[in-house]
């Protein structure tokens, strides 16, 4: 059982019915439901959208050296091309927009950068054959992966029983971005840290917590110091 709604523009909600029949012998049973929503844009905008989808920055959205967002082309339009224009070039490589960003200050609403989903370009390389198909298109100006700066630190990824399956996304390198349960780490700029030394010995580290909850004491300090 499943089904897809597409909303119509401006809209926000939508309704839809699930009938359930239950057959005997059975009395009772649980339904369990999943819903899943995607932002789709139909057919090519006559502006620049301006939204980033979040899954650009998941995991499994990057390529194998997390330099860049597979299956997405950054891609900036000759001004004047048609919408039906900018169509066409990019039915070439099979893509859709998925987001942009109009260009700063006052300019026109139909210039800036436009996110392509091209769905077969999962490699670096890939996304260089789609680059260059696009680049022959007279209405293309310039197109481009979209891509990340990657910094000299490392994030941690623990695997332990009881302790929390780091992902690369989780942790900020910058301590002016840092929040949610890793601020305190993050404000220090301990993956940078991280990314010049770990596992020695010789470094002396301080803990300093504003309190412990009552019987805390000697299992918190057992993790740091040993056993007394």
């Amino acid at each position: 059982m499943g089904g897809s709604t597409n909303l119509a523009a401006g809209d926000s909600t939508t309704a839809r019915n699930f009938t359930i029949k239950v057959v005997s012998p059975v009395s009772a049973g649980e339904l369990h439901v999943k819903l899943r929503t995607n932002e789709i844009i139909v057919g090519f905008p006559a502006t620049v959208p301006n939204v980033t989808p979040n899954w650009f920055f998941r995991d499994t959205s990057l390529t194998f050296n997390r330099a860049n967002v597979k299956r997405v082309l950054v891609v900036w339009f000759r001004t004047g091309t048609s919408v039906v224009e900018r169509q066409g070039a990019i039915d070439t490589v099979q893509g859709t927009v998925v987001g942009g960003a109009p260009m700063l200050g006052a300019g026109p609403a139909d210039v800036g950068r436009f996110y392509i989903r091209v769905p077969w370009a999962t490699t670096f390389h890939l996304l260089d054959s789609a680059k260059k198909v696009l680049m022959t298109k007279g209405v293309v100006d310039a197109a481009t992966t979209f891509g990340f700066f990657v910094l000299d630190g490392r994030r941690p990824s623990d695997q332990g029983t009881g302790t929390p399956t780091w992902k690369p996304i989780d942790w900020t390198f910058n301590p002016d971005s840092s929040g949610g349960g890793n601020f305190a780490p993050e404000e220090v700029a301990l993956p940078l840290a991280w990314g010049c030394e770990t596992g020695s010995a010789a470094t002396r580290i301080g803990v300093v917590e504003q309190d412990f909850a009552s019987g805390d004491l000697p299992r918190t300090l057992s993790e740091v110091f040993p056993p007394f």
